[in-house]
């Protein structure tokens, strides 16, 4: 949005608003337009959660989704994108 600023990566399947920056939850909307199963958004979810909701480390979290959540294509996209991360990622 206009006259936001947004430091670090944001992940993908997020949707980020706000000034300061924060992250709601996953972008259903567009999941859903381009045919992601609800299954796979159920996981993007959970990822979400661990990531933002649970108090966790980034690092811990992504911990705990490598051992929790199913893996599929998006998840690993996600896990990947946040360890390749050299700015971090919008918490």
């Amino acid at each position: 949005g206009g006259m936001s600023r947004i430091s670090q990566d944001c992940p993908p399947f997020l949707v980020i608003v706000g000034n300061p920056p924060e992250v709601p939850g996953i972008n259903s909307v567009g999941l859903t337009r381009r045919n992601v199963s609800p299954e796979v958004q159920a996981t993007l979810k959970d990822v979400h959660r661990l990531l933002y909701r649970s108090g966790l480390s980034t690092r811990q979290a992504l911990d705990r989704i490598r051992a929790e959540v199913p893996k599929n294509p998006e998840t690993e996209s996600m896990v990947r994108f946040i360890e390749k991360s050299e700015r971090g990622i919008v918490k």
